[in-house]
């Protein structure tokens, strides 16, 4: 079952219908298992509620400005990351 789901979950990230990210929160993620899912793996070391509520702070501004960026046409592709964000890109 679990080989379908990361299978499943791969073809639907070669689909390009946006982009997805896994997210893996704590010191101990298996950064290899959420690769194998997407090319665009995020960490969240410190799990407290304050690092939880800016990261999804910082998500719901990035899409907020991708979707001005497209509506106006001007879409670069760049997400353009938050300096203060609380996370640490995997590869």
């Amino acid at each position: 079952m679990e080989g379908n789901l990361f299978a499943a979950l791969k073809l639907r990230s070669t689909n390009k219908i946006g982009t997805m990210v896994a997210l893996g929160c704590g010191p101990n993620i298996n950064t290899q298992t959420l690769k194998e899912i997407t090319d665009n793996v995020l960490r969240i070391s410190d799990t407290n509620p304050d690092s939880l509520q800016q990261f999804f702070k910082w998500v719901s501004s990035s899409i907020q400005k991708t979707s001005q960026r497209i509506d106006s046409k001007a879409d670069d592709g760049n997400l353009g990351r938050a300096a203060s964000a609380p996370v640490i890109k995997i590869g």
